[in-house]
């Protein structure tokens, strides 16, 4: 009995997988067509002005509230898609970046934004004692060039 059991948990198991990749499959087909449209140039590459100009497309921010993406601030968005790049976002790129702002933060999500933070943070104090270890060794040159 228990060995059918497992059998069919494992069957249960691979149904979900590809239910999952699936979907998967049908999103990143939707975003892809979503990308052709607002590219209305059709060069594939997508600037901030033309999401700007599609945000206000109800169809475009149903699609967009549907995945759990704020569109709110176009200009944020495209910041986060395109990683902090001022150039256009390509369709890839598109696609990857919706694919990864989809949906609520997940704990590995926040990891990697603590690890940045802590690794900036570290970066910050390391650049501000060198820069007071340089000033006070031109005040030093300047009180000492005063005393002559």
């Amino acid at each position: 009995l228990l060995p059918e059991r497992h059998g069919g948990a494992m069957h249960d198991h691979d149904l979900a997988i590809l239910d999952t990749l699936k979907t998967r499959r049908m999103l990143t087909e939707r975003l892809r067509k979503l990308f052709k449209e607002i590219d209305a140039g059709g060069n594939g590459n997508l600037t901030l002005r033309q999401l700007e100009k599609n945000f206000d497309n109800p169809d475009m921010r149903a699609f967009f509230q549907s995945l759990e993406i704020n569109t709110d601030d176009a200009w944020t968005m495209f910041t986060l898609l395109a990683g902090g790049a001022n150039k256009g976002l390509d369709c890839d790129d598109f696609v990857l970046g919706c694919l990864r702002l989809k949906g609520n933060a997940k704990s590995i999500d926040l990891a990697q934004l603590m690890h940045d933070h802590k690794r900036s943070t570290n970066m910050m104090q390391s650049l501000m004692r060198r820069v007071d270890g340089r000033l006070d060794r031109l005040q030093s040159l300047v009180d000492s060039g005063d005393e002559g």
